[in-house]
């Protein structure tokens, strides 16, 4: 027998999973997602039951590997453009 949590999760992996993003990324996006934010409105609304486990895996990875995520490697890329063209230097 599944318990309900799991089935919940389940759901909840299956409508923010995306090809190319990786297990943990999802399992944060879900964790931090607040539906207060979503509606604009102060509802009482349940935590997703997402194993402590889970959610640990995947911090452990973001700090692990945020420096070569996607949006480190872009400021990273402006910062760097933004220190050339300080000093004089053409950007293309």
């Amino acid at each position: 027998m599944v318990s309900a949590d799991s089935v919940v999760i389940a759901e909840a992996l299956g409508r923010a999973a995306r090809r190319g993003r990786p297990l943990h990324q999802t399992v944060l996006q879900i964790f931090a997602f607040d539906p207060h934010f979503e509606l604009k409105s102060f509802l009482p609304t349940p935590r997703l039951p997402l194993p402590e486990q889970a959610v640990r895996a995947a911090l452990v990875w973001f700090v692990r590997s945020r420096e070569n995520s996607l949006d480190r490697r872009i400021e990273r890329a402006v910062a760097a453009a933004s220190a050339d063209q300080g000093h004089g230097k053409v950007v293309k």
